[in-house]
């Protein structure tokens, strides 16, 4: 049918390069980025307003969904996801629809969260980057059906000035 690819991974730690990397890659290739981030853009500014985070991330997967069902070929679900159940529901609807999937995990590629917070394009502190690496949760290749990619290397790269 079609292929689901789950970002994950710290603030700054390369997330959206990948993503257009991906794109530049074949550019003949439909392509729909659900991202919680996308509901606080106004007017081409972020404007995170804590308390709508619920909502982000309902419209991240409403627009999840009504791709799976426009039956778009490729889909990439753009957040943190540093816990299982973040991104454990995207999974049991890309099988439901036939679809298959992979995580792509950045993580951070062992660049210090000041780096991160200073690389990061929202704004993200160095003490929720602390917070959500001591909640960042290590999957093994047993959880998925179509592996698991690590490119740990790649933010790495990027601190190091490759």
């Amino acid at each position: 049918m079609g292929e689901i690819i789950i970002m994950r991974g710290l603030p700054g730690s390369g997330k959206d390069r990948y993503i257009d990397c991906l794109k530049l890659r074949d550019r003949t290739k439909q392509i729909v980025i659900c991202s919680a981030d996308d509901y606080f853009m106004k007017d081409g500014k972020y404007v995170f307003v804590p308390y709508d985070i619920s909502k982000a991330h309902a419209a991240c997967q409403s627009l999840f969904i009504r791709s799976l069902i426009d039956k778009v070929p490729t889909i990439i679900v753009n957040n943190t996801n540093c816990e299982v159940w973040e991104f454990n529901n995207y999974i049991l609807m890309a099988d439901m629809m036939g679809y298959s999937w992979r995580l792509v995990d950045l993580f951070d590629g062992d660049v210090p969260d000041a780096v991160l917070a200073e690389r990061n394009k929202h704004g993200v502190s160095i003490e929720k980057i602390t917070a959500m690496r001591d909640r960042y949760m290590f999957i093994s290749h047993d959880y998925e059906n179509n592996g698991l990619i690590h490119h740990r290397n790649q933010a790495r790269a990027e601190y190091d000035g490759a």
